[in-house]
């Protein structure tokens, strides 16, 4: 018995306005048009096929080009992009890649970027605001602890040094300079 698996189309689902998943960006220049997926789901096939999860039809990406997986994250969801051995392969900027782990503003490029028909594809997932406010506080801890330690060489060396006395052997008389004891 085959089981006939139905398939969501996410593009056609409202959001709720405070929803903010991450979005796929895919700049197509053959149709001179942006186009902008939310990424609702755990796996997305991406080509040229119409029975892909996100269709380009433009002929340098291949029927099935790649795959986007969510997998757990430090923080929160990672998407793992993986070529699907496409023809044209692949590129963050002129290397070729079989997979990458995806962060915020990465783009990839379907096909070599020298290609004027080349597809942009950026991924979009801004960290949530604690995360930022925890990044730029260390940041400012670090620059502030580099400044107080800047201003404590450069102050070192206006601090006058007395060398301790030679080693004497014998009796040491000390006297206080009053001349008196």
């Amino acid at each position: 018995m085959v089981q006939k698996v139905s398939r969501v189309h996410f593009s056609q689902l409202r959001l709720t306005p405070d929803a903010k998943p991450p979005k796929l960006r895919v700049h197509d220049p053959a149709a001179r048009q942006r186009k902008e997926y939310a990424l609702l789901g755990e796996y997305y096939l991406v080509g040229r096929s119409s029975e892909m999860d996100i269709t380009v039809t433009n002929p340098i990406v291949s029927t099935e080009h790649l795959s986007l997986r969510k997998v757990p994250g430090w923080f929160r969801p990672v998407f793992v992009l993986q070529d699907r051995k496409s023809t044209n392969g692949v590129f963050i900027g002129k290397k070729r890649i079989n997979g990458a782990v995806l962060g915020h503003g990465d783009t990839v490029t379907l096909g070599p970027a020298d290609l004027a028909e080349a597809v942009q594809v950026e991924y979009v997932d801004p960290p949530p605001l604690w995360l930022k406010v925890l990044r730029y506080g260390a940041y400012g801890v670090g620059g502030a602890i580099a400044l107080v330690t800047a201003i404590i060489l450069w102050e070192w060396q206006n601090i006058q040094i007395i060398p301790l006395p030679q080693a004497v052997r014998g009796p040491v008389v000390v006297t206080a300079g009053d001349g008196k004891t």
